[in-house]
Parts: C-alpha cells; structure tokens; sequence
C-alpha cells in the first residue's frame, strides 16, 4: 500500500500528503564569502536543522515579523 502523507502539522496535527503545500520554520548555520567570481557573496548552508513543519493552513497564520518576535 501506498503511504501519501509523509509528515504531520506540528500545530494542528493534520496530515501533509505529497504535493500538498506547507511551511517549515528551520535553523540554518551559514557562512559567506566573497570572491572573484562572486564579488556580492556567495552563502553556504554548513547545517540545517528542521524546527517545525505545519500545513498551510496553520502556516498561514504567521508571517516573518511573528515569527521574529517569538525569538525576541
């Protein structure tokens, strides 16, 4: 049998099945460098850490400015 969903709102515990559209929040540990070739930087991700997964609906609920709030 084939399994659809892959994952689980972490908010509302919806299922969220391939295709469906959703929101991650996740912490990266960067570095930039410029150089010759790339004179405006160029960004490596050293290491990325999913924090939260929802659906979109519940993603919807939260923009950049929220989310940085709940860090301050």
């Amino acid at each position: 049998m084939y399994e659809y969903s892959f994952s689980e709102c972490g908010l509302c515990r919806k299922s969220i099945s391939y295709g469906d559209k959703y929101g991650v929040l996740v912490f990266n540990i960067e570095s930039t460098e410029k150089t010759p070739k790339y004179p405006d930087g160029v960004t490596t991700v050293n290491s990325s850490e999913e924090v939260h997964t929802m659906c979109l609906e519940c993603a919807k609920k939260y923009d950049s400015e929220s989310v940085k709030s709940l860090i301050d």
